[in-house]
């Protein structure tokens, strides 16, 4: 599977012209240009780069060489790291100590942050790899790329994607989400830029939105985050696809309000099996929390059900990333008539209080929240929250922040865990 994939991405690279990427609003590399700047980043890394551990891609995430050390590293069998937050040098140093990183590539914009790194690391100058001439031999594809989780909803973990994973999970996505062969794909997550470009889509990157009247992209994949900063609608997005976080009414008719040309599919994921289920967002707001949709290789499962019903959500399936392709996602739910109900969070619910309901009922009747979330913890029960509040609940203890705390990734999910350590409401 994976050799057909990389088979055909070559072929294309190859025989089209076709634009591959558009960047800085007007310039653009074609596929055939894209595939030679892979093969002299190729060379720099025969030079550069023995396979004794792994590298770090300390670059700049919506610029073009990105994608080309990307891409690079793939056909030359080399496994990445990639890193959100370099803010705690430390816990930085220990985590690539860890992991056995002896490399970090950096591009003119990173190499002026490179302090942040620890002094053990070799540094690779990839912006060079124009004089290198173009490597013509074999690929290798036994890399691999490490990400982590935010931890802000549980422990922070490792999650380590094989090629063989990301070709699976291309075939995940172009069996489940209709993207075309002509469509500009403009997506906010690295990730998906690269399974984009796998499937022969002109990508636009940008680290925000920006018109061009000449390149409008059509397709948006991003997370709810970045559509909640938006204020003025786009008519040119012709589909939009979206998760990362659970998804409140309000913040639903928010982003019907961004997009009013637009067919906005909204996914359940998660980092070990990516797409789970999904729904429209038309559906999703006639039934709040539910998901329609299982997606194909994928089986979601409740177990440990309640006197309601209601039990953990687990997935199942040769695309589950785990070594018994079986993940517990840490979610309360059920399945009725084969939709997905989302209720709440395992660690921050118990039965009767699942935080998800909680939250969306206590946002409809305070409408001057600005945002809030609850959680269940020490046999309490807590809503947090910035805005000002008008209903109370008897039983919840309420407890008001300026600024609510969010997870230092993709600012998609509520920090609890940081939250409730900080209030010493564990004890």
């Amino acid at each position: 599977m994976k050799k057909n994939r990389i088979e055909e991405f070559l072929k294309l690279c190859q025989e089209q012209d076709k634009t591959a990427f558009i960047y800085k609003r007007k310039k653009k590399k074609s596929f055939a240009e894209f595939y030679d700047d892979i093969l002299k980043m190729r060379s720099l890394y025969e030079k550069e780069i023995k396979k004794d551990g792994k590298v770090l891609v300390f670059i700049y995430p919506y610029s073009y060489l990105f994608y080309v050390a990307i891409f690079a590293a793939i056909l030359s069998g080399i496994d990445l790291v990639i890193l959100d937050s370099y803010k705690n040098k430390n816990h930085v140093k220990e985590l690539l100590s860890e992991g056995n990183v002896f490399y970090a590539l950096l591009d003119p914009y990173t190499q002026f942050l490179s302090f942040k790194l620890p002094s053990f690391l070799k540094k690779v100058q990839i912006s060079k790899f124009k004089k290198y001439g173009k490597m013509e031999s074999s690929y290798h594809l036994s890399s691999t790329i490490t990400t982590f989780t935010s931890g802000t909803t549980g422990v922070p973990k490792a999650i380590v994607r094989n090629v063989d994973f990301l070709m699976q999970q291309i075939d995940c996505i172009e069996a489940n989400l209709s993207i075309h062969d002509s469509d500009i794909v403009y997506a906010t997550l690295p990730m998906y830029c690269l399974l984009s470009s796998f499937l022969g889509n002109t990508i636009y990157l940008s680290r925000h939105y920006k018109e061009n009247k000449k390149y409008l992209p059509t397709v948006l994949l991003t997370n709810i985050h970045k559509i909640l900063q938006m204020k003025k609608p786009i008519s040119s997005i012709k589909q939009c696809f979206l998760g990362g976080a659970i998804l409140y009414s309000k913040e639903a008719e928010h982003i019907k309000q961004i997009f009013p040309n637009a067919k906005i599919t909204y996914v359940y994921g998660a980092s070990e099996g990516a797409l789970i289920y999904f729904t429209t967002l038309e559906e999703y707001l006639l039934h709040p929390f539910t998901f329609s949709n299982p997606v194909e290789g994928i089986e979601a499962e409740i177990v440990h059900t309640d006197e309601n019903g209601v039990g953990e959500i687990i997935i199942k399936g040769d695309i589950v990333l785990s070594s018994n392709h079986i993940h517990h996602t840490g979610d309360l739910g059920f399945i009725e008539n084969k939709q997905l109900k989302i209720v709440g969070r395992k660690k921050y619910s118990t039965t009767g209080f699942y935080n998800y309901l909680v939250d969306e009922q206590i946002r409809k009747d305070n409408p001057h929240i600005k945002r809030a979330f609850s959680f269940y913890t020490n046999n309490r029960y807590y809503c947090a929250y910035e805005g000002r509040i008008s209903h109370k609940e008897k039983k919840i203890n309420y407890i008001h922040r300026k600024k609510l705390p969010m997870d230092s990734k993709r600012k998609t999910k509520y920090n609890y865990g940081g939250f409730i350590s900080k209030q010493r409401l564990e004890k």
